[in-house]
């Protein structure tokens, strides 16, 4: 297993918002999850803290967001074999995040 990935991505919307707002775009991401090739495993929300399992091709990444008041905190542990992607995967967290979180 290679090292964590950690994306803080900030915003000013407050905790409540910014946790309805993942919340929302979960399930609509959810049904466009299958037909990209991957599977998710049932997302739990646990206080404000979202875990959840992704396959694909094979390989399972698990992570955490955990949703602040100021940033949200998201964290992926990613097999070796796709720690290669995981600059790529950074940038798509981070403009997404920003996108969806954004005033």
């Amino acid at each position: 297993m290679a090292k964590p990935l950690i994306v803080v991505v900030p915003h000013a919307l407050g905790r409540i918002e910014a946790r309805r707002r993942i919340a929302a775009r979960l399930a609509q991401g959810q049904d466009m999850i299958p037909s990209a090739g991957f599977n998710m495993a049932d997302p739990t929300w646990s206080d404000d803290r979202l875990s959840f399992l992704v396959t694909a091709l094979g390989q399972t990444v698990d992570g955490d967001v955990d949703v602040e008041d100021a940033c949200v905190r998201v964290k992926l542990r990613m097999p070796l074999l796709l720690s290669v992607f995981s600059g790529n995967v950074r940038s798509v967290i981070a403009q997404q995040g920003e996108r969806l979180l954004g005033s």
